[in-house]
């Protein structure tokens, strides 16, 4: 399944054969955690393990980083341009343009000092630093979002048994030398101005040949790009190589200036007495190329192969040896496989637009649309479903990962019937699927159906709350309702205005009914998957739309509201919150119906009432005739505030409509004596609501 080998870091860098998931996490190594990369380089210590799973293809196998993208990408930064080092040493060691060389120097040392937490001449300590480099701070994250498998690893913990299997260079004298060479790049670097940095600023030739590779103009002024310099003096060197010159002189480097750009005499004068006057710093800056050059060709790094590994094993394995990192997920490991990476001929312009915003949210170039595309922007193409799903931003990491996953899953349990890896995985290998037909004509269905349904008086009351199934219950069971009602839909003709059109709607409730009952009643707990794909298997109109008996919900009230427990276990406000949402739709109790003013779950008699109380079943605030649920404006809400104490005339009213109590009510209802008449005043409010209400839902009445 996989072997460990090590590799030099310029090898790796190099690879062209490697390519990088379409799906990746954005960069979470800061600029300083690259700047730690250089130390551990430096210092000759170990940097970690890449992980890259073969991909058997039908005319040549595919090589995928699952793990290292970050750290590679620094090598490779490091590698094209030494600038790239010197401004991550200025935010490391807080260098300010105006310092001299000696005040870097000594906030260099002060801060390896620091960064290896060693004193001087503890040869033992350094020795040992190895280990204490592999828990390197890893809090340098910024917005974090789906990588390469997450590379958010710093140096990998838990990895001496892979680390001892590496081949490893002869020791170094563990002194300072190897670090002068890293302080001799930042202050050959140092300092930063409009047109370079120390670095290139030797270069400048722009009067004399201005058609430098290396040389830009940035608002009327010329710019010395670094990398460019540095591919220049690549060239450089290469001609001398081809030329069989060993000791590079300036003359060697005029020669080549005259060669290239070929150069007339009046400028060749002038040109020769600014290499004349450069030369030395000319010539430690090339030497600086090759240091970093060799210093990474010396450097080792642990390579992981996989051959061929499943979702499964890749994410085990990536758990084994990154612990602290985030898991790996099914649908980031689909994206470096070659079947989801297929190309899509025809995109429509929906499909482009929405994998424009995905791409452009992680930051990340792309070539065409792939049949990945498709299930990743799913959720954001449905526009009539927001009283299944949440609306989900791609700003925040953890609604990212679940908007993405989502749409596989989706696919996964209408094209494979079951939303497992192995299931959704299948997906894109389904050979009757046909991928612009048949997933686009899927999207203008969900948006059809999403109409029709939320066209209900019942979803438009859930809908003026602000939430939605997917709030309340799961995710699967999320995607259980709209596979069942699409089913069901589909099988009627995908009617859209007759008779047929309503059984659907009347369906719908009836299985939102149910889906909140078995949520709350745990029947989806632990095996949520299987159940699923059980209901897709045995999908029956009669037997998936038969509506739950009046009486077990009648049942569940009186536990709830007698023995304060639901389903045996004792009530919460998280465990009662489906309930008193449904409560409120069936009592068609209409919300403010404005996303701008938030909802709150909130107890009539407050919290801190009960907590400096004698009563001693104190579990009885949150009971269902304790909780109401109330819009809250600006910094208008009751929060933990006592009815009496509310003088807002908006939030009174809010509280009058919400919870059926008058004003002239709010003195006795203040207090934790009044709880039992609360209940007597409210528990059968709860009750009608799910006896008539629901009847009248349910069967239309």
């Amino acid at each position: 399944m996989y072997q460990i080998r090590s590799e030099s870091a310029k090898t790796l860098i190099e690879d062209r054969n490697i390519r990088l998931p379409r799906f990746q996490r954005k960069q979470t190594w800061d600029i300083k955690k690259n700047f730690k990369l250089c130390i551990s380089i430096f210092k000759n210590y170990p940097i970690g393990i890449c992980v890259i799973n073969e991909e058997k293809g039908k005319k040549r196998n595919t090589k995928w980083l699952l793990d290292g993208r970050q750290r590679r990408n620094a090598l490779l930064l490091m590698l094209e341009n030494p600038e790239e080092i010197y401004i991550w040493s200025r935010a490391f060691l807080k260098i300010k343009n105006g310092d001299q060389p000696d005040e870097i120097e000594e906030k260099f040392w002060i801060a390896i000092d620091e960064h290896l937490e060693k004193d001087e001449g503890h040869e033992d300590e350094q020795e040992n630093m190895s280990s204490k480099e592999s828990t390197d701070d890893n809090s340098h994250t910024e917005d974090i979002d789906y990588e390469d498998y997450d590379d958010d690893d710093g140096y990998l913990e838990g990895t001496d048994e892979i680390a001892a299997t590496i081949e490893t260079k002869p020791k170094f004298k563990q002194d300072k030398d190897d670090l002068k060479l890293l302080l001799k790049i930042i202050l050959v670097c140092h300092n930063k101005k409009r047109n370079g940095t120390g670095f290139s600023i030797p270069f400048n030739f722009s009067r004399q040949i201005p058609n430098l590779e290396y040389i830009e103009h940035d608002s009327g002024y010329i710019k010395l790009n670094g990398k460019k310099l540095v591919s220049f003096i690549r060239n450089f060197k290469k001609n001398c190589y081809d030329e069989e010159i060993e000791d590079i002189s300036k003359q060697d480097f005029m020669d080549y200036l005259i060669s290239r750009y070929s150069l007339e005499d009046r400028i060749i004068n002038n040109l020769e007495k600014l290499v004349n006057q450069n030369w030395e710093r000319i010539e430690e800056r090339i030497e600086i190329v090759e240091l970093i050059e060799n210093r990474l060709r010396d450097t080792l790094i642990g390579i992981i192969d996989l051959k061929n590994a499943t979702s499964t094993d890749a994410q085990n394995i990536f758990k084994l040896i990154n612990s602290e990192g985030t898991d790996l997920t099914a649908v980031e490991i689909l994206s470096a496989k070659p079947s989801w990476n297929r190309k899509i001929v025809y995109p429509s312009l929906s499909l482009e637009q929405h994998v424009n915003e995905l791409y452009n949210v992680m930051n990340i170039k792309r070539e065409g649309v792939v049949r990945w595309d498709f299930p990743a922007t799913l959720l954001g193409r449905l526009d009539n479903l927001n009283f299944i799903f949440k609306k989900l931003s791609y700003s925040k990491e953890t609604e990212f990962k679940t908007r993405v996953t989502l749409g596989f899953k989706i696919l996964g349990a209408i094209f494979e019937k079951g939303i497992t890896k192995d299931k959704i995985s299948s997906v894109s290998r389904n050979s009757q699927l046909t991928w612009e037909e048949d997933i686009e004509q899927l999207v203008r269905d969900f948006n059809d159906l999403g109409k029709i349904i939320s066209e209900h008086s019942f979803f438009k009351f859930l809908l003026s709350w602000n939430t939605c199934l997917m709030e309340l219950t799961s995710d699967t069971i999320s995607i259980n309702f709209l596979v069942m009602v699409y089913k069901d839909w589909i099988q009627r003709g995908r009617p859209l205005g007759n008779n047929e059109m309503k059984k659907v709607q009347r369906n719908s409730v009836i299985l939102f009914d149910k889906m909140i009952y078995e949520y709350v009643t745990k029947l989806w707990r632990g095996s949520s998957d299987s159940r699923l794909a059980d209901n897709i298997e045995k999908f029956n109109v009669s037997k998936t739309f038969d509506p739950i008996r009046a009486d077990r919900w009648t049942s569940l009230l009186k536990e709830i509201f007698e023995h304060n427990t639901l389903h045996d276990e004792v009530i919460s406000v998280k465990i009662l919150k489906p309930i008193l949402y449904y409560y409120y739709c069936l009592a068609e109790f209409d919300g403010p119906n404005n996303k701008n003013i938030p909802i709150e779950i909130d107890h009539i008699i407050p919290q801190a009432s009960f907590e400096a109380s004698s009563i001693d079943n104190k579990i009885v605030q949150h009971n269902l005739y304790n909780l109401a649920l109330l819009p809250k404006r600006e910094n208008i809400s009751k929060g933990n505030k006592k009815l009496i104490a509310i003088n807002d005339p908006w939030l009174i009213r809010m509280i009058e409509k919400y919870t059926s109590l008058k004003e002239d009510e709010f003195p006795k209802f203040s207090s934790v004596q009044s709880i039992e008449e609360l209940r007597r005043r409210r528990e059968p409010l709860f009750m009608e609501a799910f006896s008539t209400g629901r009847d009248k839902l349910i069967n239309g009445r």
